[in-house]
Parts: structure tokens; sequence; C-alpha cells
């Protein structure tokens, strides 16, 4: 019996790193995946970007969320035959 561990719940968050041009994994604790659907929610409302950063509060790090107007401008796509286009 003292081999064993307890086991947890795990919230992980699967993202892409655009500077890295990488996929990577996020593991949130119940509180910081509550502060990024607020976010998201915001995102798909909104648009923009969802940005994220890991802050120092005391020995502890935490996982911070913040929607930021994109630098780029998003178009509406139309459909119809890129050919004609051209």
């Amino acid at each position: 019996m003292e081999d064993l561990k307890r086991v947890r719940e795990i919230i992980l968050l699967q993202v892409y790193d655009w500077f890295a041009g990488r996929e990577g994994l996020i593991e949130l604790n119940e509180l910081e995946f509550k502060q990024f659907m607020e976010v998201y929610e915001a995102f798909l409302e909104k648009l923009g970007e969802i940005q994220y950063i890991r802050c120092k509060k005391g020995r502890k790090t935490e996982n911070v969320f913040e929607l930021k107007e994109s630098q780029y401008v998003v178009r509406e796509v139309r459909k119809g035959p890129f050919s004609d286009r051209l």
C-alpha cells in the first residue's frame, strides 16, 4: 500500500505556439480553466488572439490567459472558384 500514489484529475489544454511552430500541452487547475473559458467566450464574440503567459506568484507559477486585439485583419472568405480570380 505504501507504493500507491493518490489519483488526481487534471485538465490538459492543447495549444499551438505560432512563434515556435509547434503544438504543446498546458496543465491547468480548475480556476485557470475557468479563466481560460471566459477569455475563450470573449474570443468567440470579438475575435483577436488568445495570449498565454506564466506569472510567478510566490513559489507557484500561475497560467494567465488574455485576449488581445489581432495585428492581422480578418476578412470574410467567399465561396467561389479560385481560378476565376486569377
